[in-house]
């Protein structure tokens, strides 16, 4: 590389190194880059403190305090076995506590005096970091940028819905012939599976 020459995959813009998208068109590389990139510039500023996913949970969870852990699942987008991982690593921490609804099925989360401590203590990165995002950008890239998110969101939910049922056709149309062609459980030769 010659000198003065930005880095691959980088490109200067008034003097400012600023990266580029992936060669190939895919939107989950190019999701998974912008992700990686912002998640950076968070813990940067949260560093001694905790890691943006906790900061982001213990946030959702000080806003709903009781809340139960399907509907924090639900909030965020998150598996459940990534949530239950993270939720007992805060609470082996001391950050969060449950206490069991009426009904006695129902764990409602909340912040311990510890976790609000250290969401308090974290919370100026957090602004900071969030500062320095949307000062790099213009009012209406800001607000564009929230509408986009939006968009995938709900394409994202509408493609998998649609995903879903056709996975579920593929499967029976695959049962169909196995049992037509086979013996239970072997795989037909030229089906979705063979």
């Amino acid at each position: 590389m010659t000198a003065g020459r930005p880095k691959y995959g980088t490109r200067a813009v008034e003097g400012l190194p600023v990266a580029v998208l992936p060669v190939m068109t895919c939107a989950c590389a190019a999701a998974r880059q912008v992700a990686r990139v912002v998640t950076q510039l968070y813990e940067e500023e949260l560093r001694g403190y905790l890691e943006p996913p906790q900061f982001a949970l213990l946030t959702g969870i000080d806003k709903r305090p009781g809340c139960n852990q399907a509907s924090i699942a639900r909030m965020f987008d998150i598996d459940k076995t990534t949530l239950s991982r993270n939720l007992a690593l805060m609470k082996k921490k001391g950050w969060i506590g449950q206490a069991t609804a009426n009904d006695q099925r129902e764990h409602g989360l909340h912040l311990t005096p510890a976790g609000r401590k250290l969401l308090a203590a974290a919370r100026p990165g957090w602004k900071r970091a969030q500062s320095s995002l949307r000062s790099a950008m213009t009012a209406e890239q800001w607000e564009a940028m929230w509408q986009v998110f939006r968009n995938v969101m709900d394409a994202s939910h509408r493609a998998r819905s649609t995903g879903t049922r056709s996975l579920n056709a593929r499967s029976a149309e695959t049962r169909s012939l196995n049992g037509r062609s086979a013996k239970a459980g072997q795989v037909v030769k030229g089906s979705a599976l063979g």
